[in-house]
C-alpha cells in the first residue's frame, strides 16, 4: 500500500484532516531542528534528543481548537495527546532519524519519550532517542553519521540558524560534530522526484535523503 508522510504525518501526527494529497515533489512545512547527541561515562553514543520547531502558519493551523480556556494559547492536554500520536505513529518512519555506522543503518531502542510545547507561537516537539545497542564513539566516530530527514520531502526539516544546532553531551574531549551541507537530488527529474515521494515505504530513504544534512562526528 502505498504510503506517504502526507497521511502519516498531516492527518495522523498533527492531528489535522482535511488536506489535500501530496501533489508536488517540495516541501510544504518547515521544521527548524537540534540535535544533541548522548555519550554515556563509557565513551558510547547511546541516542540522541532532537528538537523540531514547526513554521510559524503550520503551528497556528495545528493547534486551531486547542484553546478551551481562552488565555490565547494551546492547552497542555490536546499537545501532548497530539504529541503522543506523533511519537506512535513516527515509529516505523525511524522518527525521521536516520542514524548510521558506515552504511549500516543502527535502530532505535525501545523507550523513546518526549513532549510538545508552544514556544513564541510555534509549536515545538522533543524527541529523546536511545539506541538499541550503544556505540563507542571514539572508535567509531569517522563511521557515525544523523539525518533528520522526512523520506517523501514533504517536509523540509534543517538545523536551525543557531550555535550548536548539532551538538554531543558527555563526549570525552576532542570529539566534535561537524555539519556536510546536501548536495540534493541534482539530476532527479521533476516527474521521477514526484514518483519517488508518493510511493516511499517506512524505511526507505526516499527522496528527502538526498536533502538531508549529515552530521558527524571528529575524534583527535
Amino acid at each position: 500500500m502505498i504510503r506517504c508522510v502526507l497521511t502519516i504525518l498531516t492527518l495522523a501526527l498533527l492531528g489535522m484532516g482535511g488536506w489535500a494529497r501530496l501533489a508536488e515533489a517540495h516541501p510544504h512545512v518547515w521544521i527548524d531542528a537540534t540535535a544533541v547527541l548522548s555519550v554515556n561515562e563509557a565513551g558510547q553514543w547511546t541516542g540522541v534528543t532532537v528538537t523540531w520547531t514547526f513554521d510559524e502558519f503550520y503551528s497556528q493551523a495545528s493547534v486551531e481548537g486547542f484553546d478551551e480556556d481562552g488565555d490565547g494559547l494551546p492547552d497542555q492536554a490536546p499537545l501532548d495527546a497530539m504529541f503522543n500520536e506523533a511519537l506512535e505513529n513516527l515509529r516505523e518512519w525511524i522518527y525521521f532519524t536516520d542514524a548510521r555506522l558506515g552504511d549500516k543503518r543502527l535502530a532505535w531502542g525501545d523507550g523513546a519519550t518526549g513532549g510538545a510545547s508552544w514556544v513564541d507561537g510555534r509549536l515545538v516537539y522533543r524527541f529523546v532517542l536511545p539506541l538499541a545497542e550503544p556505540v563507542d564513539l571514539v572508535a567509531h566516530a569517522k563511521e557515525i553519521s544523523l539525518r533528520l530527514y522526512d523520506p517523501t520531502f514533504y517536509i523540509s526539516i534543517l538545523l536551525a540558524e543557531q550555535p550548536n544546532a548539532a551538538s554531543l553531551k558527555g563526549a570525552p574531549p576532542g570529539c566534535k560534530v561537524t555539519v556536510f551541507e546536501p548536495e540534493g537530488a541534482r539530476d532527479m527529474t521533476f516527474d521521477d522526484a514526484i514518483a519517488i515521494s508518493e510511493d516511499v515505504q517506512p524505511g526507505e530513504e526516499g527522496l528527502g535523503f538526498p536533502y538531508a544534512q549529515k552530521i558527524g562526528v571528529q575524534c583527535d
